[in-house]
């Protein structure tokens, strides 16, 4: 939540996701972000490894 708090804070990240909400395009948004997570649990779990 630290970086994201770098970027945005939480309010001003509720209001973007509102608008993605209104416009009907939060759906892309979300799925990238699961990518992004996946990419980077992958990428955490094998250098622990």
């Amino acid at each position: 939540m630290e970086c994201i708090e770098e970027i945005f804070n939480v309010p001003r990240l509720a209001n973007i996701f509102n608008t993605l909400v209104e416009k009907q395009k939060v759906t892309p948004v979300i799925e990238e972000i699961v990518l992004q997570s996946e990419i980077e649990f992958e990428s955490l779990s094998k250098e622990i490894s």
